[in-house]
């Protein structure tokens, strides 16, 4: 028997009721492309843990290519914007996903509500996979995120913002999904 997909997996029932370019997304087609918006941070740290962390720079019509990597238990999503790389890979604990991105680890509760796929944050951590310390809620960056079905489209809003910081990158747009 095959291993399920990690959003499959994770979703359980509850895919059925994905939109089916969000479910083609999130579980079957490795790439996709579209058009985004990004906005950052104007403050100077805001700025400079941007630059540091390598977040894609602000534009009002940013080329975005996706790579998802798929392999038993996780996930490496590339997101390229227009030459500019942001990485990040997610697995399964529990019936919560992952997701990491330099060395912060953000715990994540998926949820379907009208087709849309929401991400709810739930904890966040720092350190290495399988070695990891929990960040108390106040320390925790705040993830929002949300896919949603629009013709043979998904409608994507990203945003990343960290205590003290402010906002660190937010995009959205939409991306088509590519045949397998």
């Amino acid at each position: 028997m095959s291993e399920l997909p990690l959003y499959a997996s994770i979703l359980g029932p509850a895919r059925a009721d994905l939109a089916p370019p969000v479910d083609i997304l999130h579980t079957k087609s490795p790439r996709a492309r579209g058009v985004f918006r990004v906005a950052r941070g104007g403050g100077w740290l805001a700025r400079l843990v941007g630059w540091v962390l390598r977040l894609p720079a602000a534009g009002a019509s940013r080329a975005i290519a996706l790579c998802v990597e798929r392999s038993p238990g996780e996930e490496r999503w590339i997101r390229d914007f227009g030459g500019q790389p942001l990485r990040s890979v997610q697995w399964r604990e529990g019936e919560l996903l992952i997701e990491e991105m330099n060395l912060v680890q953000c715990c994540f509760r998926l949820e379907v509500e009208g087709g849309e796929l929401r991400f709810r944050q739930v904890g966040a951590k720092v350190g290495l996979r399988g070695w990891t310390i929990p960040l108390p809620r106040a320390l925790w960056p705040r993830v929002e995120g949300r896919a949603r079905g629009e013709g043979a489209e998904v409608a994507v809003a990203v945003k990343i913002e960290a205590p003290v910081v402010g906002l660190l990158v937010s995009y959205e747009g939409r991306v088509r999904p590519e045949e397998a």
